[in-house]
């Protein structure tokens, strides 16, 4: 049931009434359909044809694999994309000031920060403290819960790495594969945590504590960063024709929603 404003929740009537299991029953209507449908994409491990998933990374091999320049405009998104989202909460000087403080905090330590393992052991004592980021209470456990949205890149579903396609191949083609998409791949996960601290800083200033923190600064990732899971895909991108040709979905897709908070802003 769904929490109002002021901490109620609906009444079971109006549960009822938008509960569309119940309109339509478990085995029947256009919505079941639909979650079955994505359901089976989701689960599917080449749900999209081999042909469709080939073309694709050969593209993202092509376009952005070894490149230098793609990284860079990669990392534009920071000052594009999470700034104006920021501003949208804040001063838009105070969201631009707190953007560029986390993007060098994380580029300062995007070692540490991209390796989970490594994060996780390190010990919280004077001696190995991550100046900036112990600083903000609470910010180092909430970059280790928030890990695996943190470390994902649209890599992994491109190029077959979430379903153990990559992890198929031999040890070399997988080491050279890491190199190659290294620099993309980099730039990606540092503007997710870089988004990630931005937004934690910020729900801080603004009141927020703890689970509402969390959610809100794991939304300015999404918000700014995209959201990779399978599941958040349009229907048309879930065909094989369609993910070919939204392979590169942050142009089509992810630049409207730019220009929507901009205008926000």
């Amino acid at each position: 049931r769904k929490q109002n404003e002021d901490g109620t929740y609906e009444s079971v009537a109006d549960y009822k009434a938008r509960n569309l299991w119940r309109v339509d029953g478990p085995k029947s209507g256009y919505y079941f359909n639909r979650a079955a449908k994505m359901v089976d994409f989701v689960l599917t491990p080449d749900h999209s044809g081999a042909w469709s998933r080939n073309a694709r990374a050969a593209a993202m091999i092509y376009f952005i694999g070894g490149s230098i320049s793609s990284s860079v405009v990669n990392v534009m998104s920071i000052p594009m994309l999470l700034v104006p989202q920021l501003s949208v909460h804040t001063g838009y000087t105070n969201g631009l000031t707190t953007a560029l403080g986390a993007w060098k905090l994380t580029w300062q330590h995007q070692a540490i920060l991209r390796d989970i393992t490594r994060l996780k052991n390190l010990n919280k004592d004077p001696n190995n403290a991550l100046p900036g980021i112990d600083e903000v209470p609470g910010l180092r456990d909430a970059l280790i819960a928030a890990a695996n949205k943190l470390q994902d890149t649209e890599l992994y579903q491109i190029m077959g790495i979430s379903q153990g396609q990559l992890f198929s191949q031999s040890r070399m083609v997988r080491r050279a594969m890491d190199v190659w998409m290294a620099p993309f791949r980099i730039s990606e996960q540092t503007n997710r945590i870089t988004s990630f601290i931005a937004g934690y800083k910020i729900g801080q200033e603004n009141g927020l504590t703890g689970t509402e923190l969390f959610n809100f600064a794991r939304k300015m990732v999404d918000s700014t960063q995209n959201n990779y899971s399978l599941s958040n895909r349009p229907g048309i991108a879930t065909s094989p024709i369609g993910a070919t040709l939204f392979v590169f979905k942050s142009f089509p897709l992810f630049m409207v929603e730019a220009a929507v908070l901009m205008y926000k802003a």
